[in-house]
């Protein structure tokens, strides 16, 4: 940013990091780090679009999206190419992510993903994958129950495949509409239809009820618990 703005100078900086969310989890927490530096320094000096700014999907493959203006968005090339999806009044949809006691380094799921895809069918073209997407989007806005969604690093986490099953099945018994594995993992999560309010927090509830460590042993490598509204 120094060399790119030099009439714009970034001032030496003392920054003090506090992690809440867990590194490893596939989330973008670390890349949510990165923007929101970007969108500190783009907001201090009146400039627009820190989303494309010094190669934001170089640093890091979610900061172009998660410095951007979007509350949605399709993302291609490596993250870099966005397209808004206006969703007025958002999709009325509380969430649960549910953080493992193991961590999914990036690097070694790409590896693995390639190793995947070596031996099995190939990845979808981009017109079929923007169709995926939008199917999903749909059926969301439409509060269908879409079941597991679709994340071709759910075949990369066979060592823990037993575990997430568990956490699915259990997520599609409290009544969820969606549920699946975030980004390249570890974590997980439910989504839950919070239109009118009270059937979402009772949904989250029931939740909450069977895989809380007081509620059963079997959860109990689950690291921490996240609950959106």
């Amino acid at each position: 940013m120094r060399a790119k703005y030099a009439d714009k100078p970034l001032p030496p900086l003392d920054m003090r990091l506090e992690k809440h969310l867990p590194m490893g989890s596939g989330i973008g927490a670390g890349s949510g780090n990165a923007a929101a530096l970007l969108r500190w320094f783009f907001s201090e000096h009146a400039l627009n679009d820190p989303s494309g700014a010094c190669g934001a999907a170089s640093i890091g493959t979610d900061v172009a999206f998660l410095a951007s203006d979007y509350d949605l968005a399709i993302a291609e090339g490596i993250g870099e190419k966005l397209e808004g999806l206006d969703e007025p009044g958002g999709l009325d949809l509380s969430a649960v992510i549910l953080f493992p006691e193991w961590r999914s380094d990036t690097a070694e799921a790409y590896a693995s993903l390639d190793g995947v895809r070596e031996e099995g069918p190939p990845p979808l073209d981009l017109s079929d994958a923007r169709e995926e997407s939008f199917s999903v989007l749909r059926g969301l806005k439409e509060r269908k129950r879409l079941g597991l969604l679709p994340n071709d690093f759910i075949a990369c986490a066979s060592k823990y495949r037993e575990r997430y099953d568990m956490l699915y099945g259990i997520m599609e018994k409290a009544g969820a509409l969606a549920w699946g594995l975030c980004g390249s993992g570890s974590s997980c999560f439910a989504l839950f239809d919070d239109k009118d309010g009270k059937n979402g927090k009772d949904a989250i509830s029931r939740f909450m009820h069977y895989v809380e460590p007081e509620g059963s042993s079997r959860f109990s490598w689950l690291h921490k618990t996240l609950i959106l509204e």
